[in-house]
């Protein structure tokens, strides 16, 4: 990818979570906080010069330095670059702050060149983080302490548009058999039944049309679910995800979700690649 120099705007989100801030840093600064809500994987080497280190199972594996280190305050890490990214990487900085037993978090993602070529990388983590910052804020608001269960599988669009793909997805007897989620947007609600019998109902919390849904189950306590297009890796073609983290005593109904899922994408674009799965592009 080229780089002018010229950087775009950050990426900058900030929410209320209702945890104290120790809970967040927590979240934040060691494996198994992060392996909570954002990795399937993670360990971290505490302080400046320690790293932080993130893994999805053979893809989006980071060795991140850290760069600042106040507890409870403040914490940097050098995003992990791509190969062909512009030789200084992104950077990403929380802030906290404690206010009457809530924590105030900022995250400033910043360091993307402002060239075409990396609009997609740029867009994609703007969707990444909405989707992981959901995550962290459910995590923490309801469920902190108790074990997450991912369902996780991706496929291949190859040529199709992201338009047709995600029509394609969405369409009756595809991913859902009974309601649908084609037309929703933010602040709506549903009541659906996918094609492997589960029944799901919530409100969307994010929405980009034909590319991106954010979804929160309320019959799985407030699980957070994505569907999404995203081509982040340079050299790889796109892929379509389903993804949903539910925490507590919910093992089995990600496992069924998982399954399902894989005949869901092998119906609709002949290729499933399950949690572990590498893509070569």
């Amino acid at each position: 990818m080229t780089t002018t120099g010229k950087q775009r705007a950050p990426i900058e989100t900030t929410m209320t979570i209702h945890a104290p801030v120790d809970a967040v840093w927590e979240a934040l600064c060691t494996g198994e906080g992060l392996a909570s809500w954002f990795p399937l994987e993670a360990r971290v080497k505490p302080g400046v010069g320690g790293t932080v280190f993130t893994s999805w199972r053979n893809e989006f594996v980071f060795d991140m330095p850290i760069m600042a280190w106040e507890p409870n305050k403040h914490v940097r890490w050098q995003w992990g670059a791509h190969e062909g990214d512009a030789p200084a990487p992104s950077v990403v900085d929380f802030y906290l702050e404690s206010k009457g037993g809530d924590t105030i978090l900022r995250m400033v993602h910043h360091g993307f060149s402002a060239d075409a070529d990396w609009d997609e990388m740029y867009n994609g983590t703007v969707r990444g983080w909405d989707f992981e910052l959901n995550s962290l804020k459910t995590y923490l608001d309801y469920h902190r302490g108790q074990p997450r269960h991912v369902a996780h599988v991706r496929s291949p669009i190859k040529s199709l548009a992201y338009a047709e793909a995600f029509e394609r997805l969405l369409a009756p007897g595809a991913l859902v058999s009974q309601g649908s989620f084609k037309g929703l947007t933010v602040g709506d609600r549903f009541d659906v039944t996918l094609t492997g019998g589960q029944r799901l109902r919530g409100r969307v919390r994010a929405h980009q049309p034909d590319q991106y849904l954010c979804f929160e189950i309320d019959n799985l306590d407030q699980a957070i679910m994505r569907i999404d297009i995203e081509s982040c890796d340079p050299g790889k073609g796109p892929l379509v995800w389903l993804w949903l983290s539910a925490w507590g005593n919910y093992a089995k109904e990600a496992e069924a979700l998982n399954k399902a899922w894989l005949g869901v994408m092998n119906k609709c674009f002949g290729e499933a690649l399950p949690i572990g799965a590498e893509y070569a592009g």
